[in-house]
């Protein structure tokens, strides 16, 4: 039987142990919504959109147009036992007056394949041949160019040479140029020299969309020095808690997860990937993945895992 749902690890760890969860509608998109929670935010997407670590993923039949904004949704735990329930509706994950009722299987007879746990945490990390690394910074270098966009980060880290990438694109809005040059450029010389006392009130919350631009780039340099076992992953993570109460809601949730070793689907699968042999063809379809979260959300994460190859990419890797 095919799957029906998928729960972040996270999420499975939480209903199993407290039944259920209380939360509110925080924001509705298409084919997703984000609750609020004790646990921080929880979201609810159908399929096919892939998962992130505090996710529920639903059929893509799964219909989330009764849920709206400051709505109360309890997710409950439920199982083939309840009395109340029809074996059809107890097999599977459905939304009823504001419920969503999620079978996890406790004590019934429901078929495994029925439910699916992602976990967020990147794979452990294989040793990479510097020449292999050579060749994936020069890969990821040329796929950035071909696939830069304007409203991302990238115009903006062309100007700085020891990155060796460039652009014809100016950077939207030009108007912002001039704030966050400065800024930019002391953070890049902050983490060439790992500064034990980097600050980043000054870079987080910049740029556009629901996860601005440079948080996205934090999150993808944090996720290279956590796969490459690098101390200074936790050095940066301290320095993202101190400041991510003043961005978005929904970029602080990933700020905060990516400290805590969690990250989306694409990114776990593209790290797993690069435990393999170098094979071009195969990282372009991990690489496209990635760039196509968002508008500009995932290519601003690739070039924050461009600079962890750049200035990190010879580190040890136990």
């Amino acid at each position: 039987m095919m799957t029906t749902i998928t729960l972040a690890q996270p999420i499975y760890d939480q209903l199993m142990h407290h039944g259920s969860i209380s939360t509110t509608v925080h924001s509705v998109f298409n084919a997703a919504c984000n609750l609020q929670s004790p646990f921080g935010l929880i979201s609810l997407l159908t399929q096919p959109k892939k998962m992130n670590p505090s996710a529920i993923l639903l059929p893509q039949e799964a219909s989330l147009k009764s849920l709206i904004v400051g709505a109360k949704v309890e997710l409950c735990v439920i199982n083939n036992k309840d009395s109340n329930l029809s074996p059809a509706s107890a097999t599977c994950a459905h939304i009823d007056n504001l419920i969503l009722h999620i079978n996890l299987g406790a004590g019934a007879t429901i078929v495994s394949e029925q439910i699916a746990r992602f976990n967020p945490s990147l794979p452990a990390a294989l040793p990479i041949a510097l020449s292999q690394q050579s060749s994936l910074q020069l890969h990821i270098a040329s796929f950035l160019q071909c696939n830069q966009k304007s409203l991302g980060i990238y115009p903006l880290l062309c100007q700085q040479p020891r990155l060796n990438i460039a652009t014809n694109l100016m950077y939207q809005p030009e108007m912002m140029i001039k704030y966050i040059t400065p800024h930019l450029q002391k953070f890049i010389a902050a983490v060439a020299q790992q500064d034990r006392a980097i600050e980043l009130k000054s870079i987080i919350g910049f740029g556009a969309g629901l996860t601005p631009s440079m948080d996205d780039l934090l999150v993808g340099l944090l996720s290279w020095l956590d796969f490459s076992q690098h101390p200074y992953f936790y050095l940066l993570a301290q320095a993202v808690q101190a400041s991510a109460a003043q961005t978005t809601d929904v970029s602080q949730a990933m700020l905060l997860h990516a400290t805590h070793h969690r990250y989306n689907q694409e990114i776990t699968e593209l790290y797993a990937l690069l435990n393999q042999p170098f094979n071009p063809l195969a990282l372009d379809v991990a690489l496209d993945s990635v760039v196509a979260y968002g508008h500009s959300s995932g290519h601003d994460t690739l070039c924050g895992i461009y600079l962890g190859l750049i200035f990190f990419g010879d580190a040890p890797i136990s």
